[in-house]
C-alpha cells in the first residue's frame, strides 16, 4: 500500500469523529509514524490484517472533516476489491459514520458511501469527496485518459504490488490539488 501526497504534516494522535464518542487512533508505532509523516510518499508494508488499509483510510480524516473542497482518489486493481468484506468501503464505514443503501443508518452520519460504478466513493456532507477508481489496464495511454484532468489532493493506492512501478509514478504526476 502507498499513500501518495504532497508535503503535509498530519498529526492525528487521536481523531474524534463527529458524535464525539468514537475515538479512532493508531494501534501501533508504525501506524503512528505513517500518520505523522511529512514525506511525499508513505509506503506501508506488513502482513494481512496489520492495519495498512485502516491507516490509509484514517489518514485523510483531518482534511475530510475540515476542508469542504478536499478530494482524494483511492485506487485498486478491480472494483470488487473496494467492496469485499473488510475492504476499503467497510474500513471507511468503520471510521466515519456513513449512510449506505441497505444498511441501518448511523446515529450522526457525515456522508454517503456510493456503490454505483460510475460514481463509486464517498460524498461527505461538508463537500469533501473520496473517489474509487479501478485500474485494470495499465496501458500508458489508457492511464493518461483515465487521469486526464484529475487534480486530487491525495491518492491512496491499496495493494500497490498489483501495479507496475511506472503506473504508480505516472499517477504521482497527477497530484495537483490544493492540499500541500
Amino acid at each position: 500500500m502507498v499513500i501518495l501526497k504532497r508535503c503535509k504534516c498530519v498529526f492525528l494522535l487521536a481523531n474524534i469523529i463527529y458524535n464525539m464518542k468514537k475515538v479512532i487512533k493508531p494501534n501501533s508505532q508504525i501506524q503512528l509514524d505513517a500518520l505523522r509523516s511529512n514525506t511525499d510518499i508513505v509506503w506501508l508494508v506488513g502482513v494481512g490484517g496489520s492495519g495498512k488499509t485502516f491507516i490509509a483510510c484514517d489518514y485523510n480524516s483531518q482534511d475530510i472533516l475540515q476542508d469542504k473542497d478536499f478530494k482524494a482518489i483511492y485506487i485498486r486493481k478491480n472494483i470488487s476489491q473496494f467492496f469485499t468484506s473488510g475492504g476499503i468501503s467497510d474500513t471507511l464505514a468503520s471510521i466515519y459514520p456513513l449512510l449506505e443503501d441497505g444498511k441501518t443508518p448511523p446515529k450522526h452520519p457525515i456522508g454517503t458511501l456510493i456503490r454505483s460504478q460510475q460514481k463509486m466513493g464517498v460524498n461527505f456532507f461538508n463537500g469533501a469527496t473520496i473517489k474509487f477508481i479501478q485500474i485494470s489496464d495499465e496501458n500508458p495511454e489508457k492511464l493518461k485518459d483515465q487521469f486526464k484532468g484529475s487534480q486530487p489532493d491525495r491518492f491512496l493506492v491499496d495493494e500497490t504490488d498489483a501495479f507496475d512501478y511506472n503506473s504508480i509514478f505516472y499517477i504521482i504526476t497527477r497530484l495537483r490539488g490544493r492540499v500541500g
